[in-house]
């Protein structure tokens, strides 16, 4: 009787993990979101680092089981720990005003337990920050919870973050796991007399084939965003877009079966005046189906921004790092109101 109590218990258990986990949607609307210890005003220019940091979990060293490698956790948990303060550091020596970033994570399976979140919050502990889980299960504990998203770090005072869902792809990544695809939007005030900014921390679909999804996507962003140009703010959209925003080609011998989902930028659904804004000199992201090596990886260049007609470009520079913490590169640009 026991050991029957027991089973259904567990069976029950196993239920609650699976459907809360599979059906459980992210927070949206208005997200928590400190402000920086020091009050400063946006000013007429400013600099913003789009990062997609892998859970500290892709390194160099690493391959990646989903995307055609042999190992879902490559790294040991101190190889990520590591990873995680390099990233943090390597914010901090680019020191923008604005951080967009995406493949954030807390304690997790694939983190192996470091708490990513913690690492970059403690790093910028004077600053204002936002963290949104898009990938998470339910009811798990450690070590075989996941918990993962995007972050926002504002050292300007701000006026409030907030998440939007966007269409969803159809994948599942460990069976009842569903990521779920969808921007963080910031606002800063501008100046005196000046216009608000308002930035989009966005990671769009990587795995639907023909880029429907990823279509979609922009689509409900672009609409999203050219409603706050119109009332007057200078819009920027940073962040990983899973399709090819600049032609660069560089050498490699990756098989086309670890590549054949990526899609080229769909230039033509951006409006009049809108720029995409990136370096095409430097790839942002490597293939992962093996370890990093200069040459044999595939490489190409998906991160990046949008901005709209009343924000000028001043630089854009992608820090090519040689993957040592994770799969994709920081690109760093300064911005300024026209």
């Amino acid at each position: 009787m026991i050991w029957g109590f027991g089973l259904v218990g567990l069976v029950g258990y196993v239920a609650l993990v699976v459907f809360g986990s599979r059906w459980s949607k992210p927070r949206t609307g208005a997200l928590p979101m400190s402000q920086p210890s020091k009050s400063y005003r946006a000013a007429d220019t400013l600099t913003v680092t789009s990062w997609n940091l892998g859970f500290a979990g892709l390194g160099a060293k690493a391959d990646f089981k989903i995307d055609g490698g042999r190992y879902l956790r490559p790294l040991s948990r101190g190889e990520i720990s590591t990873a995680a303060q390099g990233i943090a550091q390597r914010l901090q020596e680019l020191d923008s005003d604005i951080n967009l970033l995406q493949e954030s994570a807390g304690p997790s399976f694939l983190t192996r337990g470091v708490n990513l979140r913690h690492i970059l919050t403690a790093a910028f502990s004077e600053q204002g920050a936002s963290h949104w889980t898009d990938f998470a299960s339910r009811f798990v504990p450690l070590p075989l919870k996941f918990d993962h998203g995007m972050s926002v770090f504002s050292r300007l005072t701000h006026s409030g973050c907030s998440a939007i869902l966007l269409p969803q792809d159809d994948s599942y990544h460990v069976e009842f796991l569903k990521k779920y695809y969808g921007a963080m939007r910031l606002v800063v005030p501008g100046a005196e007399a000046g216009a608000d900014w308002v930035f989009y921390n966005i990671h769009l679909s990587a795995y639907d084939k023909g880029a429907a999804a990823r279509h979609a996507q922009m689509k409900a962003v672009m609409e999203q965003v050219i409603t706050d140009y119109e009332a007057g703010c200078a819009v920027i959209i940073g962040g990983d877009w899973n399709m090819r925003v600049a032609d660069t080609e560089f050498p490699h011998d990756t098989p086309p079966a670890q590549t054949h989902l990526m899609s080229e930028f769909p230039r033509s659904m951006l409006p009049d005046g809108w720029r995409l804004v990136v370096d095409p000199a430097t790839p942002t992201v490597r293939t992962l189906s093996t370890p990093f090596e200069r040459g044999k990886n595939g490489m190409s260049i998906i991160d990046g921004f949008v901005v709209s007609p009343n924000v000028s470009v001043l630089s854009v520079k992608t820090v090519d790092l040689n993957f040592e913490h994770t799969d994709h590169h920081p690109v760093t640009a300064r911005f300024a109101l026209r």
